[in-house]
């Protein structure tokens, strides 16, 4: 299928695309979608979800190190303090 877009309408095409972080062939998809009654895709931020996997690794690791404790064996905090750093490089990272 060809489209044909004039020079407004693919400048609007791009910025819609780059908005939502969809290739243009995606967001023209969404948009049929969203003339179909489905609701507008979600912006997808990389950076957020990274974070969330470093948050999750701390997590699971204090809860490893907290059933260690519970269970009267001593835990190794090198794992803990491993993770403790990704998250806050990556915080500072992001915050840069």
């Amino acid at each position: 299928m060809t489209v044909r877009f004039s020079e407004g309408e693919a400048a609007q095409l791009a910025r819609v695309a780059q908005r939502y972080r969809l290739p243009e062939s995606g967001a023209i998809r969404a948009a049929i979608d969203m003339l179909d009654g489905a609701p507008p895709p979600r912006v997808v931020d990389r950076d957020v979800l990274r974070l969330v996997a470093a948050v999750n690794a701390v997590g699971v690791n204090i809860n490893q190190l907290t059933r260690q404790g519970w269970a009267g064996i001593k835990p190794e905090l090198g794992d803990l303090r491993d993770a403790t750093a990704r998250l806050l490089a990556l915080a500072k990272e992001m915050s840069e």
